[in-house]
């Protein structure tokens, strides 16, 4: 599969993305790889929680996820068949709006936060070094404040010109697999498998 555990070699995605121009096709080849590789691990019931673009390695030209140190298991209520989610640890820049709230019903995030973070990556992809939510320098996390309204209620009405009118199929289907990962109802949000096999090509 796509997941890596200690793996030694490549470089971490962020480094790679800055150091080397992308094609289009390359790009939408490591948002398939990036999404597959969530989708492997969701299909063991692990959570990652922490997916920066700096937690993917590039081994031999393939995106594979590393790092899962903040990870844990989902739990799983069996009366209901529904996921118990896990305790957010902080709301900032790159988590998901379920993980901002507390008092709300869907407040203990489930892997459907992986699945917004894996769009957060999908934007960094595009627009190299951009994020959807604010940019600050080193992955500082700010206070979660001032990221709250972006952050709950995501529309993408910043969205680079350049993605946002493209016609380039490939980026054209990032885009569209990155918007079914930022919907804000975590029900509504589509499953890390199902955005794989929209970006297979």
């Amino acid at each position: 599969g796509n997941s890596a555990f200690n793996e030694f070699g490549g470089v971490n995605a962020e480094n790679y993305v800055k150091e080397n121009k992308l094609t289009s096709m390359q790009k939408l080849q490591f948002a398939k790889d990036a999404a597959q590789a969530v989708a492997d691990l969701h299909a063991t019931l692990f959570v990652h929680k922490d997916l920066r673009p700096n937690n993917f390695l590039v081994v031999d030209g393939v995106v594979k996820l590393n790092d899962f140190n903040r990870g844990n298991f989902l739990r799983w209520n069996v009366t209901d068949g529904s996921p118990c989610g896990s305790n957010p640890k902080r709301c900032y820049r790159l988590t998901s709006p379920e993980e901002c709230r507390k008092d709300t019903e869907n407040s203990l995030p489930t892997e459907k936060a992986d699945v917004f973070q894996l769009g957060n990556f999908f934007y960094f992809l595009v627009t190299e070094l951009k994020y959807p939510f604010g940019w600050f320098a080193d992955f500082a996390y700010v206070p979660a404040m001032k990221h709250m309204p972006k952050i709950m209620k995501p529309k993408h009405h910043v969205l680079y010109q350049a993605m946002e009118y493209s016609r380039d199929p490939a980026i054209i289907a990032i885009r569209e697999a990155m918007r079914k990962c930022h919907r804000s109802h975590p029900k509504h949000r589509a499953s890390a498998q199902e955005v794989a096999d929209d970006l297979a090509y």
